[in-house]
């Protein structure tokens, strides 16, 4: 496939331009001065005690950061004192949470009483320094956010999401990745490095997110081996095209959501395979639509696990963005009328074929359609896989495209397409306005791509010749037949169940998509059952379907060719 990945060249000049700045009080500064208010007394953190908090700043932040705690039972547990960019992770935060996030969890009577020992700090004082260990803990940079908590938790705020309720133990963990604080109408990218707790026996086998309804993407991606150790810790500000270049070239996409809630169902004998205990970003880009309140956004991820070596195929999920090497290509001119944009996602030199599970759209304001098309050998459009009048979960043509929600398509059977032919991707916009618009980071900016997620299998189907032959091999599978195949009209099924359940048997096509209902959901006994099908009233024209027998919550399917 073609690299999507922004090249240096194109940013060097990016890289000339400085940006100065006033001179501002450092977060650190703002929680020594909490420390020293309310947490600094002899009795609780002065004299001989091991923490001293009311000593010289430099000497109060080389005892908290990355440093043990000296409760023991913390300890045990992994605990630091403060752990750069974790706050749930953080001994120092679990002591002065005091409820405000139920992500911390509860004091164990082990692991002490609260902090202070007197009055409890007021919110706006945690949310600080909770800000200050989630943005990396450090001793110079400011967190701009102060104004944004206060009048948040002053009375001036947005609800929070629902909490998303985490995977049951031994399946898999969630992550939390908030809050963030927006005033009205402020727009926000954000990226934070976070280790995941895979260990080396398990595969990710479905990934669950849940976020505010204002929230523009979510991109989760793997950061690559060689450059994890070289980027910090915490949350930064994604704020100009150079961050951005940083983030896709030090990671590789793994799923994108881009509002409200989504499910990623991995198919069956497929997985995302990493090495133990990686490293991912967490990419979010939102803007507070609100003309009164301050946004609390904020980020529940659920990752579901499996043993590995489950998975017969690694998965792999890649944006394709217009212009590729140079997405500053895409320019929509002010004209008023609808202008079409296309990109071909191939590989010629490939001999394999893309089993493409996901395909979903993003795109800006001024995108009025998105479709995609199977790109035939000559480089003409093909089948249409994609439609971007849909809606969001793909079950009805809407009319329109809606770029704040866009649509999902999933595929279940895989949809199998040459590698050496791919994708013709389409998108039309509509600039009414008075200037151009091109690629840019921000809600007033354009964006054209795609994001797919797919694995590779040898090619399966050179001529009706290696078809027949590759049909064959499958009707060896002992609980499911079909005879003949080749089929001109009649077929004959043969299939067998081990003990009593419902049944239902399609026909789809390659996509997916239901052409026929064979059989009817039925309760049926254990045992070998038959069929006799027509295809000649169906009118189905030449070509390869897939027969799709559900048994209770299992599925197997048999590709079956058609010759007139």
């Amino acid at each position: 496939m073609k690299n999507t990945i922004f090249r240096p060249l194109l940013l060097v000049g990016l890289l000339i331009v400085s940006h100065l700045s006033q001179a501002q009080t450092a977060t650190f500064d703002k929680v020594l001065s909490i420390f020293e208010t309310n947490c600094s007394s002899a009795y609780c953190h002065g004299g001989t005690h091991p923490l001293v908090l009311n000593a010289d700043a430099e000497s109060v932040y080389d005892a908290l950061v990355d440093m043990p705690p000296f409760n023991y039972v913390a300890e045990e547990a992994g605990y630091k004192l403060v752990a750069p960019g974790y706050p749930d992770k953080s001994f120092l935060f679990k002591k002065i949470n005091n409820g405000l996030y139920h992500q911390t969890g509860e004091l164990d009577a082990s692991e002490g009483s609260s902090m202070p020992s007197f009055e409890m700090l007021s919110e706006v004082d945690i949310e600080i320094i909770r800000q200050w260990i989630l943005f990396g803990a450090d001793a110079e940079d400011e967190d701009d956010q102060e104004t944004a908590i206060a009048d948040y938790y002053e009375g001036d705020a947005l609800a929070q999401i629902e909490p998303l309720e985490p995977p049951a133990a031994g399946d898999g963990f969630q992550l939390y990745f908030g809050r963030l604080f927006l005033e009205p109408g402020e727009e926000r990218e954000y990226v934070k490095k976070h280790e995941l707790p895979l260990g080396d026996s398990l595969e990710v086998k479905a990934i669950e997110v849940r976020m505010n309804d204002f929230s523009h993407h979510l991109a989760i991606a793997k950061i690559h081996d060689e450059v994890e150790d070289d980027i910090e810790e915490g949350t930064t500000r994604i704020d100009n095209i150079l961050g951005s270049f940083e983030f896709f070239t030090n990671s590789t996409i793994i799923a994108v959501a881009q509002a409200g809630d989504h499910y990623f169902d991995i198919p069956e004998n497929t997985a995302f395979s990493w090495e133990p205990d990686p490293f991912i970003y967490i990419n979010y880009h939102v803007k507070n639509y609100s003309s009164s309140g301050v946004l609390p956004a904020e980020v529940y991820i659920n990752v579901y696990t499996q043993p590995k070596g489950q998975a017969e195929f690694p998965l792999t999920a890649t944006p394709i963005t217009y212009g590729f090497d140079n997405p500053f290509l895409l320019n929509i001119e002010p004209t008023g009328t609808d202008t079409t944009f296309t990109m071909e996602w191939y590989d010629p030199e490939s001999t394999d074929d893309v089993n493409i599970t996901l395909l979903t759209p993003h795109a800006h304001a001024l995108c009025v359609d998105f479709d995609m098309f199977k790109r035939n050998a000559d480089g003409t459009k093909g089948e249409q896989v994609f439609e971007g009048h849909y809606n969001a979960d793909y079950t009805a043509n809407v009319g329109y495209f809606d770029h704040s929600n866009p649509p999902y398509r999933n595929f279940d059977p895989p949809l199998i397409i040459k590698e050496s032919e791919g994708l013709i991707i389409e998108g039309t916009f509509n600039n009414d306005g008075d200037e151009a618009v091109g690629f840019g980071l921000t809600t007033d900016d354009e964006m054209f791509v795609t994001y797919t997620i797919f694995y590779r299998t040898p090619e399966a189907y050179v001529g009706i010749e290696d078809e027949f032959l590759e049909l064959e091999q499958e009707q060896k599978d002992e609980l499911f037949r079909v005879a003949p195949n080749p089929v001109l009209d009649q077929l004959r099924i043969d299939y067998e169940i081990t003990q009593t359940d419902y049944v239902r048997l399609l026909l789809t096509d390659l996509t997916g998509r239901e052409l026929l209902e064979i059989l009817a959901r039925q309760k049926q006994q254990a045992g070998t059952h038959s069929l006799n099908v027509s295809l000649k009233e169906k009118q189905l024209p030449k070509g390869i379907y897939a027969l799709v027998l559900q048994k209770g919550n299992q599925k197997q399917q048999l590709q079956l060719l058609k010759v007139e």
